[in-house]
């Protein structure tokens, strides 16, 4: 590393604005989720058309966010070995957490998914019919700006936690409900800005 290198690297660390690409820090707690589905989209349970109640984004306490992964495949050339990634894919699983109201909405909601799957005869829906259209996560820097959107498209109800109520706590009732789905879009609402900053320099001097 050329000699200075480093007190240049500390300064960008300390002292340059986030604006001047200085140094900043994404925070866990800057985010919001929403589920996208038509409410009145119900569900007939003994002649009664039975309706999802509506999630708000401050039920959302936390949300995991999976990603590919790969296996290392190794073949020999002779003697010399050469490994690369080989994708290994069976579908998304993502969990959140919802904090109970005094309405009971994270339990309706669990339930109402739960008899989505399964009617009341027993049968299997259709597998269309049981999922919800998508569920979106914004990621947002520190002014409110959304840097990330997670779009999960086409979810299924897989599980929930037990609910657990006891005399010797003062805590709030929350459960982590597990998702399954296909596939998943991102929009990088910063880093696409940056880009088409840098192809504009690029072609202007390039």
């Amino acid at each position: 590393m050329p000699a200075g290198v480093n007190g240049i690297e500390l300064l960008r660390y300390f002292r340059q604005p986030e604006t001047a690409f200085g140094k900043s820090i994404q925070r866990n707690w800057q985010f919001m989720g929403l589920f996208i589905f038509n409410p009145l989209k119900g569900i007939s349970v003994g002649g009664v058309v039975e309706f999802p109640p509506i999630i708000q984004p401050f039920h959302l306490l936390d949300v995991s966010i999976p990603t590919y992964e790969f296996d290392k495949v190794t073949m020999k050339y002779g003697q010399v070995p050469r490994s690369f990634p080989v994708l290994d894919f069976k579908g998304f699983t993502f969990e959140i957490t919802l904090e109970e109201d005094e309405s009971g909405t994270v339990e309706y909601f669990i339930n109402w998914n739960q008899r989505n799957i399964i009617d009341e005869e027993g049968y299997y829906n259709p597998p269309n019919k049981v999922k919800l259209k998508a569920f979106v996560v914004e990621v947002q820097d520190k002014t409110g700006v959304p840097v990330i959107y997670y779009m999960f498209h086409d979810i299924f109800y897989l599980g929930a936690n037990t609910a657990n109520y006891t005399y010797t706590g003062n805590e709030s009732i929350k459960r982590s409900i597990n998702f399954g789905c296909d596939r998943i879009s991102t929009v990088f609402t910063k880093q696409n800005v940056v880009s088409q900053a840098a192809n504009l320099v690029k072609g202007l001097f390039g």
